[in-house]
Formats: structure tokens, C-alpha cells, sequence
């Protein structure tokens, strides 16, 4: 409050944030209950700790959303923590792969680590092989793109080897992926494409709710739906059309 706020400003000065983080006991000279100190005190050490904290992150550009979820997630360890493994924050989902691994790069910090290494995969079939169209993807592939990633611009002898990749996707196995033979997937991935091979079995094999119309039938119907919403079809389209209107699944590829 303001009343206490000018209290101790009075009594202390320009020392007051000296006296509140390394003397609270001074704070009882101004008659204050130890329920009240200790409240001040916790409310201090955690908008000094935030402060602290922002101004060491903000050398490394990142937004001050992500900088108070470090801080909510860490508290007085978040700068120690980002200074020896910036990817344990990015394990934690405070911060991106790549801003971790551009944070270590620039401390200098150990970067032939194991979770750098796991990361590096995951991120490569997120954002390299999966906008490809494609969940099932080669090992041989996975791990020669993670291995030029992770060694760029890193001097030769200081360098990762593909074996120790290799090693750590065996280690993601049936955690984050699961590896057949040669081909990996990322575990979300194949729950996914299991599910709805599950789904589409499904929808093929119900035997309700077809209307079963030959052609003339359906295209009449198809023209009556044309004139109520004051759209025009072409051929191809009235023929998609026509083939989900009587199936329980239709796949429509090509143009939209």
C-alpha cells in the first residue's frame, strides 16, 4: 500500500531496496507485523527476480512473454539454468529448439549434449520432412540432415558424429518416435494416421444413411441445391458431388 510504501521510503531512503532484500529485519523499526514483512519481502523478491531475469534474457532478443514464462517456470534458477543447458528450457516448452540452440552458440555452452541432439531430430522431421507431405520418413535421411544442421559452423574436431545421432533417435524410440526398420515416425504422427485408418474403416463398412441414387437422380438433386444457393457446378465438380452424395467416403484430390 501507498501509507506503507511512504513509511519505509521515510525511514530509509535511497537504501530501501538494500535494506529489503539483504536487511528485512530493519523493516521492524517501522512497527510492522512479521506477516507484513514477509509479505513484502516475497512481493519484492519476485518483481526483483522478474527484473533480473529480463534484463539478462533480453541480450538474447526474446519476446518478455517468453522471458516471465521462463521466470514462472524457473524462478531463481531460470538465468543459472539458461547459462549451463538452454535446452533443458526448450525441453520444457518455454522456448524453441532454434532460440535455444542459438543461445548456446553464443554462450559457448556444451552443445554435443544428448538433449541437443534429441531436439535436433524432433525439430528436423517437424519442420523439414513433415511440411513435405509425408509421416514416415527414412532414419538415413532424419539423421544425415539433423547431423549437417548441428555441425554447421562448428570447427571440425569439435564436431558430432552420425553414430552418437543415431544413438540418440535409438533413445526416442516408442517415447517421442518409433523407428521400423529403416523409417521413423514421430509417435503423435503415427497415432494419428492409425486413427484415421481406424476412422475411414470405419465410415467404408457402416451400412446406414446412403441415399443410393443412380445418376439422373442425383444430378436433378444436385441441380435443385445449384438453384437454391445460386451457385453453378461444372462437370467435374457436379460428378464429386454426385460420388459423396452415395458413398460413405469420398477422397476429392486435384485444384479446389
Amino acid at each position: 500500500g501507498k501509507v506503507t510504501a511512504e513509511k519505509i521510503y521515510e525511514k530509509f531512503g535511497g537504501d530501501t531496496l538494500d535494506v529489503i532484500k539483504n536487511d528485512i529485519n530493519k523493516l521492524y523499526q517501522i512497527n510492522m507485523s512479521k506477516a507484513r514483512v514477509d509479505k513484502i519481502v516475497a512481493s519484492f523478491n519476485a518483481v526483483y527476480g522478474l527484473r533480473k531475469a529480463i534484463g539478462y534474457f533480453k541480450k538474447f532478443s526474446l519476446p518478455l512473454k517468453k522471458i516471465r514464462t521462463i521466470y514462472e517456470k524457473y524462478k531463481e534458477t531460470a538465468i543459472l539454468t539458461m547459462q549451463t543447458n538452454p535446452f533443458e528450457i526448450s525441453s520444457s516448452g518455454c522456448i524453441s529448439f532454434v532460440e535455444a540452440n542459438s543461445v548456446a552458440m553464443d554462450l559457448g555452452v556444451e552443445l554435443n549434449s544428448g538433449s541437443r541432439q534429441k531436439q535436433a531430430l524432433i525439430y528436423i522431421i517437424e519442420t523439414y520432412f513433415r511440411p513435405r507431405g509425408h509421416l514416415f520418413h527414412s532414419l538415413e535421411a532424419v539423421v544425415d540432415l539433423t547431423w549437417r544442421f548441428l555441425n554447421k559452423n562448428i570447427p571440425e574436431n569439435k564436431q558430432i558424429d552420425k553414430s552418437s545421432i543415431f544413438a540418440c533417435l535409438a533413445e526416442l524410440d516408442n517415447k517421442d518416435v518409433k523407428i521400423y526398420g529403416k523409417y521413423v515416425y514421430l509417435i503423435k504422427d503415427l497415432f494419428a494416421e492409425q486413427k484415421t485408418a481406424e476412422l475411414l474403416v470405419n465410415f467404408v463398412s457402416y451400412q446406414g444413411n446412403l441415399f443410393n441414387l443412380d445418376k439422373t437422380e442425383s444430378f436433378r438433386e444436385i441441380a435443385d441445391a445449384e438453384k437454391k444457393f445460386g451457385i453453378k457446378l461444372n462437370e467435374d465438380q457436379k460428378a464429386a458431388v454426385a460420388v459423396s452424395m452415395n458413398s460413405n467416403v469420398s477422397i476429392i484430390t486435384g485444384g479446389p
